[in-house]
């Protein structure tokens, strides 16, 4: 899924990141803590470290919190995880979000006008994007300032992203107007 920074608050945009369902651990099987919930507020290093959470470790937090709470969510554009739940079980929450983030850097590629690269995707390339995407567990953020972004594991960014990079170049460079077809090169 391609995410655009400034429309992580606006969910009428299709193609920013879906505001991630608030986790209901109130259904798990621990159900809700005995003592009062206050909401913690745990930090995120930058607004893409936090899409990259949305978009990979939030899934599994969901299916298997770390522990009790009545919800979970991650505000993106403050970059903050939001948990409601005890004083208690706010220690292993703050733990299991920087142990997610600990491996986790971001990379700068560039500038490639983000906001209009982010048009030039057509449905197939969008969809490699995603597949990449998730297989790696990494994720593209394409910046207002024309900047593009990709978030995830150290070791996946140094050796594994080529696909990803080959994808956004090929578009940046069909973007630039020198997208030249096989039989006008060839010719």
């Amino acid at each position: 899924m391609i995410k655009n920074m400034a429309a992580l608050d606006s969910a009428s945009t299709a193609d920013a990141v879906p505001a991630a369902p608030a986790l209901d651990c109130a259904s798990t099987a621990d159900a809700v803590p005995a003592a009062p919930a206050t909401e913690v507020e745990i930090p995120a290093p930058t607004p893409e470290h936090a899409a990259w959470l949305v978009a990979h470790w939030l899934p599994a937090a969901t299916r298997r919190p770390p522990a009790p709470c009545e919800s979970v969510d991650v505000d993106a554009v403050a970059a903050v995880v939001r948990v409601r739940t005890d004083e208690a079980a706010a220690a292993a929450w703050t733990r299991a979000v920087a142990k997610a983030l600990k491996g986790v850097e971001s990379e700068d590629l560039g500038a490639m006008d983000a906001p209009r690269l982010q048009e030039t995707f057509t449905a197939d390339g969008a969809a490699a994007l995603a597949r990449h995407e998730h297989a790696l567990r990494v994720t593209v953020v394409f910046r207002d300032d024309g900047r593009v972004l990709l978030v995830g594991p150290k070791a996946k960014l140094a050796k594994k992203c080529s696909d990803v990079r080959s994808l956004l170049s090929h578009f940046h460079w069909r973007l630039s107007g020198r997208d030249v077809c096989f039989a006008a090169a060839t010719s």
